[in-house]
């Protein structure tokens, strides 16, 4: 299966989904069929699912620690994607792919409509690290099990994910901006639920 890059990014997910001769796939079969597009086709996929109200057990975990490899290449300067081999056989059945596929297709349709190469200072080593580490913590807070906040992390990572794609600046930046809310306004609600809860105890 070939992936052109002018082929859009949607129509490579629906050709996925509708691949008959696959009952599962796997973090593997998406590096290898996807990985010429780099690190953002990768992060994409691995958010989508936390877009849907599909509930799969430890989704987020399982979603969320490849991101945060991902994210620590971005920040090294990595030409290419890398996972280890316990995360590549990590897989999903193909129906329920195409489940999530089917539910985020209107959205992601959209995005492809508004996104362009634009702000040439996106390719500058220095904006694409800052957006590794806003990442790197969205993606630390979706792998742990914090309730209800499985689709507010994963937004800006879509709108990261889309801007690497597409060399879309200006959907880097409203990205960056939108994780770096929603990270400093978990990280305090969940600390002052912290020191409550210290003081309740101990107090």
């Amino acid at each position: 299966m070939t992936t052109p890059d002018k082929q859009r990014i949607s129509e490579i997910l629906v050709n996925l989904a509708e691949d008959s001769t696959r009952d599962r796939i796997s973090l593997g079969d998406l590096l290898v069929i996807l990985g010429d597009r780099g690190f953002g086709i990768l992060i994409l996929v691995l958010t989508l699912p936390n877009l849907t109200p599909i509930f799969l057990p430890g989704m987020s975990a399982v979603l969320g620690i490849p991101i945060t490899l991902l994210s620590l290449q971005i920040l090294v300067g990595a030409k290419k994607p890398w996972l280890p081999g316990f995360l590549l056989k990590r897989s999903l059945a193909r129906t329920d792919f195409a489940k999530v596929i089917k539910y985020c297709l209107p959205i992601l349709g959209r995005a492809e409509k508004l996104l362009k190469p634009r702000f040439s200072f996106f390719t500058l080593y220095l904006f694409r690290a800052l957006m590794a580490v806003v990442i790197f913590i969205l993606s630390i807070l979706l792998a742990l099990p914090l309730p209800f906040t499985g689709p507010i992390l994963a937004f800006p990572l879509f709108v990261m994910s889309l801007a690497l794609l597409e060399h879309d600046g200006l959907s880097a930046m409203i990205g960056m901006v939108i994780g770096f809310l929603i990270n400093a306004a978990i990280v305090y609600f969940f600390w002052t639920v912290f020191v409550e809860i210290w003081w309740w105890i101990f107090g």
